[in-house]
């Protein structure tokens, strides 16, 4: 039969409905309009805001429990506590955040104990010579020396209360007794 008198006859040779479901394939197969942002794309935004966010977070915190344990430590050693001090200064090495300016002071303050204790072990090793040459005397006046905390740890501070002990036994030196005045008899009564 002739094809031109169909209905659906396209006169280019091809059937209109065979042309129209070419074009439902087409518009099937066609790529989806793009979006402003994907699912994925969101919560990868949301990941790294997350991130930055935590990361703030955790530097403020951080600095925040540094600035407060080296002030605690500051207090204490103002307060000459001074081995309490020491014990403080070295609990800060855990901290996540440590300024120069604050390691800084760690150092200096550390050292300065450490040469305190330094000193403290030179008069407990002058006392320990004293008390071997059985000067107690001399041993309980070089104890006297010691100023402020005794910083001296471990097998030093037994070995300085073993001196303490030993010198406990001895007497109070008497200071000689004032001499009398001595009036000027030129200045009349």
């Amino acid at each position: 039969m002739l094809t031109f008198i169909k209905k659906d006859h396209n006169f280019d040779g091809e059937d209109t409905q065979i042309k129209r479901e070419k074009e439902k394939q087409a518009e099937n197969a066609a790529p989806e309009k793009m979006k402003f942002m994907s699912l994925s794309d969101l919560l990868t935004l949301l990941v790294i805001a997350g991130l930055i966010g935590g990361g703030y977070y955790y530097f403020k915190t951080s600095k925040e429990n540094s600035a407060a344990a080296f002030a605690k430590c500051d207090e204490i050693f103002n307060a000459n506590q001074l081995l309490a001090a020491e014990a403080c200064y070295d609990s800060t090495w855990d901290l996540g955040y440590i300024a120069d300016s604050m390691e800084i002071v760690r150092q200096n303050r550390t050292s300065l104990i450490a040469d305190l204790r330094l000193t403290q072990m030179d008069l407990l090793q002058s006392v320990q010579d004293y008390i071997k040459e059985n000067d107690l005397n001399a041993a309980k006046e070089e104890m006297k020396k010691l100023q402020g905390e005794n910083l001296l740890i471990g097998k030093h501070l037994e070995a300085w209360k073993k001196a303490e002990a030993a010198v406990a036994a001895v007497p109070a030196t008497v200071e000689a007794p004032a001499a009398p005045a001595v009036q000027d008899s030129s200045v009349k009564q």
